[in-house]
């Protein structure tokens, strides 16, 4: 057992879900307090109680009749008295009379990019006395020799499943959520989408009711669109407030999320987020990179709207210009060389490849290869032939590389006589500047300034 906040540093034996939640509260995003039973808990169940066999039920996809009779055998097995002790000793320590509790699965394979597992596992909530605590762990223990499970555990081609048991403090919700950072049937990045439905959000996540969906600008927290859903009409407060949670929680990630939320005592609280698995946006004109980026730590984290905003005008137009000058793009043609993307900055490695492509030799492979971007494609990619057509066509690009080259190494020249340098000769071997530019003499042992060199200096 582990206090929630601590599940950070124990992703495997904590699932998933409770990792994401742990990592929230260590950010200072509001996140229920509680504490995770984690898959050592049940493993040592199943040990204890002879019940060690499910492990190879859940290896070999067994489904039917076989997995209901083992629900039943774990959750009717007596419980082990030191795991019982210890789990009511965690439930005294973290969560004193706190009540009601939800207690919550945790898998091990739920909540990934590849995978959400959405749905799929037990939660129980309203759980009031220790008993019950006791029942709900069970049930969610349980709900991984679900047939639902296995047949998502079969697909996901994901073995050695287990799981981990989130108790934590309910929040009395007046109304629920899940809130998609980027919305995910198309649009565009910088538009979030709010399904939300009145109380406890159980029914909308287990999809049996229609909610009302709110589709917010992410960056001015202005309502797009609003759908009707079931149940009492709901008006949407502070969607600047939620836009804004949106984009900061995406910004920790670095990726788009599904975050899973309460409002209750006047705020919104957070209970899951997991990664958007499947994604309608199509990035325009791309495809886009951090390559370079990454180097030295430049943008390896989100960045505010400001550093974004000077990336791409540094980007849109030093790149741009550079273009020009080597006859690689028109004048009338202005394509979006930066911009942000999930609270980081992009840039259009695509523009750049096919502004290449013009040059006799450009090896796409070979490109992609220097900047550390990971082929997608067979062979060597854009590969233009080199043939005595394409060097012709290519010349006017030759002249203006070398003209640049040229531009760039008069520029240092001119530079390099601009610099003060110190004379040479005299009696002393060193030098020093004076405030007005002009150099003097100066000891070489004490470095100070001296018109002739005192006894012992050379």
């Amino acid at each position: 057992m582990v206090p929630l906040e601590a599940a950070v540093a124990h992703r495997d034996a904590a699932g998933a879900k409770a990792w994401s939640l742990a990592e929230l509260a260590r950010a200072g995003f509001a996140v229920p307090p509680g504490f995770v039973v984690t898959t050592a808990a049940l493993e040592a169940y199943l040990e204890e109680t002879g019940l060690a066999f499910g492990r190879e039920l859940l290896s070999r996809s067994v489904m039917g009749p076989q997995l209901s009779r083992f629900r039943a055998a774990l959750l009717e097995a007596p419980w082990p008295a030191s795991l019982r002790a210890l789990l009511l000793a965690s439930l005294r320590q973290w969560l004193p009379g706190v009540a009601p509790l939800a207690v919550r699965s945790s898998g091990t394979h739920e909540d990934l990019e590849g995978h959400s597992f959405a749905g799929v596992y037990r939660t129980v909530l309203g759980v009031t006395g220790e008993e019950a605590v006791l029942d709900a762990v069970r049930a969610c223990w349980a709900s991984l020799w679900d047939e639902g499970a296995s047949v998502h555990l079969r697909r996901a081609g994901a073995g050695g499943a287990s799981m981990a048991v989130i108790v934590q403090q309910q929040v009395l919700a007046d109304a629920s959520g899940v809130l998609f950072t980027v919305a995910p049937d198309g649009g565009s990045d910088g538009e979030a989408l709010l399904e939300m439905t009145a109380g406890s959000g159980e029914a909308l996540v287990s999809g049996r009711v229609r909610p009302w969906r709110f589709r917010l600008d992410r960056r001015s927290g202005e309502v797009r669109s609003r759908e009707v859903g079931d149940g009492p009409a709901l008006e949407l407060s502070g969607p600047g407030e939620l836009a804004q949670l949106a984009a900061r929680v995406q910004a920790h990630f670095g990726r788009p999320v599904d975050l899973e939320l309460a409002h209750g005592g006047g705020r919104w609280t957070l209970l899951q987020a997991r990664p958007i698995t499947a994604l309608a946006l199509r990035p325009p004109d791309g495809p886009w990179t951090t390559a370079n980026l990454r180097e030295g730590n430049v943008a390896a984290g989100e960045c505010s709207p400001l550093m974004a905003s000077l990336y791409e005008s540094a980007f849109d137009d030093s790149m741009r210009a550079y273009l020009l000058r080597l006859r690689l793009l028109r004048e009338e043609e202005r394509p979006r060389i930066c911009r942000s993307f999930f609270g980081r900055p992009y840039w259009n490695v695509g523009e750049v490849k096919r502004a290449g492509a013009k040059i006799p030799g450009f090896n796409e492979r070979a490109f992609d290869e220097d900047l550390g971007i990971a082929p997608s494609y067979e062979g060597d990619g854009r590969a233009p032939p080199l043939t005595a057509r394409s060097v012709l066509g290519a010349l006017p690009t030759v002249l203006a590389l070398q003209w640049s080259y040229g531009a760039i190494l008069r520029q240092v020249r001119r530079f390099h006589r601009a610099t003060p340098r110190a004379p040479s000769g005299g009696r002393c071997r060193g030098w020093t500047r004076s405030r007005t530019g002009r150099w003097r003499p100066a000891c070489a042992r004490c470095w100070r300034p001296c018109t002739s060199p005192p006894s012992g200096c050379t």
